[in-house]
């Protein structure tokens, strides 16, 4: 990843934590933003972090598809193919249109293994 490209995910977590950690935000949408700075954090290699986010996240709305499928992203850069496989489930059982997206991701990813 280019410097400007690293820079501009740093800008957008500090955001994200901005907004998530914000008293007046409501806790209603936390999972969105929640979700939006763990998928900033796995893009920029702090998958600790994104999957601290995406916990909360699914905790906050155990419903929100997206969620689930960047977790499953995570766990299968980190060779946890199972818990992928559970995460991956759920979101394309609540979101299928999740598929057109992840599905790409998924394959790019098992092909690197």
């Amino acid at each position: 990843m280019g410097r400007a490209a690293n820079s501009a995910l740093v800008a957008a977590i500090a955001s994200l934590a901005e907004g998530v950690n914000h008293e007046r935000l409501l806790p209603a949408h936390h999972f969105v933003r929640n979700t939006n700075r763990g998928t900033a954090y796995e893009e920029s290699g702090e998958d600790t972090l994104g999957l601290a986010d995406l916990d909360q996240a699914i905790r906050l709305d155990e419903k929100f598809a997206r969620a689930y499928a960047v977790r499953g992203v995570i766990s299968l850069k980190r060779r946890q193919d199972a818990a992928a496989q559970q995460d991956f489930a759920k979101a394309f059982q609540l979101d299928p249109a999740l598929h057109g997206e992840f599905d790409p991701i998924i394959k790019q990813l098992r092909e690197r293994q």
